[in-house]
């Protein structure tokens, strides 16, 4: 899509203000690696025939000063809050004493517009953390190194979402998806089930708000990515597996797929947690932290969240007893969950620290270093192959359903603008979730700016 000079001016300027921002903050200094970095095979790693520890590894370093030279900052992008990544942080540390690490956060709404201006400027940290549509987009247009000799053992589900042209530019983060956290003290003693099927979960919703004036869900849907996340859900194991569902993204680009035609029928069950009041305006006005704040002070019985979430709960509520479910679509335990491998590690091409920076994501291709990233997101999985991490007892309901990997991301395959797409389909379901818009008004108007923003390519 074409972007107007005067946004582009807009762009570089945020962008700009955020880098220098993150630097002076200095939010990446990592904390003491004494308090939680790995030594040798953790306890809680299973490890199934795997004969080295450091599974990936650097190549060769063509200068041995630059790698060892002292004062060097390694500089890394995420979409991540600093409190997210803290034992990344102690993990890097102790692995590379001799350096510096400072993380960039930046809005998940706002990374993928930021980064690709510093990218192309040649100007992006060290180390770029990205999602699918990224690694195709800056592996094309050679800002991001190759990295397929770091990535051998992990598996094809893990790989493929950073592959272009047959060669992997990332390594995988652990998975990612989204879930429902409940309380079990609350759920045990008024003697609540987990719901085993889409209407359960309304019922039981009823339950908390009627007769017990509980509300039933905290949620952050200020940012439209996680209310379009709340939507996808449904269409994501019914027309998405499909033969011809498959084919969306793809027919998408082209104008030969219809968000209201092909979609209405499975995004009309997402419209009865709106007339359920499971969902409800004032959602607007908060963030995913806010929501959090909200369960954990008992005010809520559930909180949508990812796994990176379970840590934020735990550090709010430390003897907090948290369970876990995720609610499937009308179809049942055949369902996918929305998520994937969603988050990998690349090395900008055009880094001064190029070699330092390739040996830190080598770093996070071993045990140890899926290990820490675990331990930031606990409820995931690697994809290293053979390998399992032992997930608090909580997440037992949903183990299933991620080790036989039935997690659905569609919204990556929606063509060179699927950011921008997914981000306006957020938009809209937001008007609906204010009672401005119908749904039908909502997808109409979805295919109405999916065509305008190929007829401005």
């Amino acid at each position: 899509m074409k972007i107007s000079s005067i946004k582009n001016i807009f762009v570089g300027i945020i962008t700009t203000i955020a880098v220098v921002a993150g630097a002076l903050n200095g939010c990446g200094q990592a904390a003491n690696p004494a308090e939680s970095a790995p030594e040798g095979a953790s306890e809680e790693a299973t490890s199934l025939q795997v004969s080295e520890q450091y599974i990936g590894k650097a190549q060769e370093k063509s200068d041995k000063s630059e790698v060892r030279s002292a004062g060097i900052t390694i500089r890394i992008a995420s979409w991540y809050e600093e409190s997210y990544l803290r034992y990344l942080k102690d993990y890097l540390s102790a692995q590379f004493p001799e350096y510096k690490f400072e993380f960039l956060y930046l809005d998940k709404s706002n990374y993928e517009s930021l980064m690709d201006d510093q990218l192309a400027c040649k100007a992006a940290p060290d180390v770029v953390c990205i999602d699918p549509s990224m690694a195709r987009k800056h592996a094309k247009a050679g800002n991001i190194l190759e990295l397929s000799y770091l990535t051998g053992n992990f598996s094809e589900e893990g790989k493929e979402p950073f592959m272009y042209d047959g060669k992997v530019y990332a390594v995988p983060d652990t998975c990612n998806y989204e879930c429902f956290f409940y309380n079990k003290t609350l759920f045990d003693k008024e003697r609540v089930k987990e719901p085993e099927d889409f209407m359960a979960y309304l019922q039981m919703c009823d339950f908390w708000r009627v007769k017990k004036h509980i509300k039933p869900l905290a949620a952050g849907l200020k940012d439209e990515r996680l209310i379009a996340n709340s939507a996808i859900l449904f269409p994501n194991a019914g027309y998405f597996m499909t033969m011809y569902g498959k084919t969306f993204g793809d027919r998408l680009q082209f104008g030969k797929a219809s968000f209201y035609k092909e979609l209405k029928e499975d995004l009309s069950y997402w419209e009865m947690m709106l007339d359920y009041k499971v969902f409800t305006p004032d959602m607007f006005l908060m963030d995913k932290r806010g929501a959090i704040e909200e369960f954990a002070a008992g005010e809520a019985a559930m909180v949508v969240g990812d796994p990176s979430d379970y840590n934020q709960i735990m550090k709010a509520k430390p003897d907090f007893e948290v369970g876990v479910f995720c609610i499937m679509d009308r179809k049942g335990k055949d369902s996918a969950m929305t998520g994937g491998s969603e988050c990998g590690f690349a090395v900008n091409a055009h880094g001064k620290n190029r070699e330092v920076a390739k040996a830190v994501v080598a770093s996070l291709a071993t045990i140890n270093g899926q290990e820490a990233l675990w331990k930031d997101r606990k409820g995931s999985q690697t994809y290293l192959e053979n390998v399992k991490f032992r997930n608090p007892e909580c997440f037992d309901q949903i183990t299933e359903i991620i080790d036989s990997n039935r997690l659905v991301a569609p919204y990556y395959q929606w063509g060179p603008h699927s950011h921008e797409l997914y981000e306006i389909f957020g938009k809209e379901l937001q008007q609906v979730l204010l009672r401005k818009k119908s749904l039908d008004e909502a997808l109409q108007d979805m295919d109405t700016q999916a065509q305008l923003i190929r007829e401005e390519e």
